[in-house]
């Protein structure tokens, strides 16, 4: 659910209705909102920056991974007493340097990109929600009032950046660490490898199952995060009117009444 529009005694408006709220009814669940597949249309050709900085920070995962198995590569012949001559070594440590240095140009690259594209996506969707409210009557922009509108286009856009900047390609990225762990363990030894793949089922499982569970709640989560903001932003705005006595006091009993429920909530959102 989300409120839309806040009336009441303490609100900024006319309105006897103390909320407005609105419900995605075709969506049973959080999970079933496509986040991504709304923004896509407003990414145009920013599009090709984030598929860029996935390739980029792929890579550079890769780099980053691949020194350790040079390392062994140095390591294990000395634990089993074998001779190894300087010109060995040195190719390994020369490739670890060069695997550093790989991992650190490609990575920042990477991020510069996703972060081009993300950002350009945001100027998109506030110039396309500017081009909306243009076009609404001046009465429904007075009741929605300032502070719900400078929250979409601030706090609510800059969510969206987490998304994209970061979640997309260091996501994508970040799935192939294990994936390629686990082929140079078998590359190593296929026992060591095996071996590796129990662990593995057993953390997936669990994943499995903390997701299932955060998901159940995570309507529940925003549901009383929005409640929350509310009741702050409605303090906000009254305690901006105050100019005499009773009604200092009365602001004061009002934020005692949001501080109960901010600690509430930390305690408890669902």
């Amino acid at each position: 659910m989300m409120n839309i529009l806040n009336g009441g005694a303490h609100a900024d408006s006319a309105v006897d209705t103390q909320e407005f709220m609105i419900m995605p009814v075709g969506a049973p669940s959080f999970k079933d909102e496509k986040v991504l597949k709304k923004v896509a249309p407003y990414m145009g050709e920013n599009r090709k920056y984030t598929v860029w900085a996935a390739i980029l920070m792929t890579l550079g995962i890769i780099a980053n991974v691949l020194p350790y198995f040079f390392l062994y590569q140095i390591i294990s012949p000395l634990t089993r007493g074998e001779h190894i001559d300087a010109s060995y070594i040195l190719v390994r440590v020369i490739a670890v340097a060069v695997c550093e240095i790989l991992f650190s140009l490609l990575y920042v690259q990477g991020l510069t990109f996703s972060h081009i594209g993300a950002y350009n996506t945001l100027k998109n969707l506030r110039i396309s929600l500017k081009a909306k409210l243009e076009k609404q009557p001046h009465g429904n922009i007075q009741e929605l009032g300032t502070g719900r509108i400078k929250k979409v286009f601030t706090d609510d856009i800059d969510q969206i950046e987490l998304l994209l900047a970061h979640a997309i390609p260091e996501g994508i990225a970040n799935i192939l660490i294990p994936i390629i762990i686990i082929l140079l363990m078998f590359i190593t030894s296929w026992r060591l490898g095996l071996l590796s793949l129990v662990p593995l089922a057993v953390g997936m499982f669990a994943m499995g199952m903390m997701m299932k569970s955060g998901m159940e709640k995570m309507n529940d989560y925003y549901e009383s995060a929005a409640r929350m903001n509310n009741t702050i932003i409605e303090y906000v705005n009254y305690i901006y009117k105050c100019t005499s006595l009773s009604c200092i006091i009365d602001a004061a009993l009002w934020m005692s009444f949001v501080k109960t429920k901010m600690v509430s909530f930390a305690k408890n959102p669902f």
